[in-house]
């Protein structure tokens, strides 16, 4: 793999973890604090707001799907996952379509099939 395609995958990766990060900490502190609390301290205002940027990055350029599952893929599907699971109200249709679409594709493949988050 060339130099520069392996820090573009890398750099959408980290955008992917990075959302990961906030989505668990927003689910956690909501759990021993309560949403409202949560929600309106400046932590959780700041966990929100990086939660929302990563997201309309992602829905502004998901990763290219392709045959081989590249680590930006597979970071980004189980995310984004994680996210409609248990936050689905950060991750509207009517907000993200292309992210929804893009999610749909990724649990095509049948490993992320076999491992989706089910409800």
């Amino acid at each position: 793999m060339p130099a520069d395609h392996s820090a573009a995958v890398l750099a959408r990766a980290s955008v992917a973890y990075g959302l990961m990060e906030s989505a668990f900490n927003v689910v956690i502190a909501r759990k021993y604090e309560g949403a409202a609390v949560a929600d309106a301290s400046v932590l959780g205002q700041r966990r929100l707001a990086a939660l929302n940027r990563a997201l309309a990055l992602l829905e502004n350029a998901p990763p290219a799907l392709q045959e081989h599952l590249t680590l930006d893929v597979l970071c980004t599907a189980v995310t984004l996952d994680y996210v409609r699971f248990r936050l689905p109200q950060l991750l509207p249709a009517q907000r993200y379509p292309q992210l929804h679409a893009w999610l749909a594709q990724a649990l095509l493949q049948p490993h992320l099939h076999a491992t989706r988050f089910e409800g």
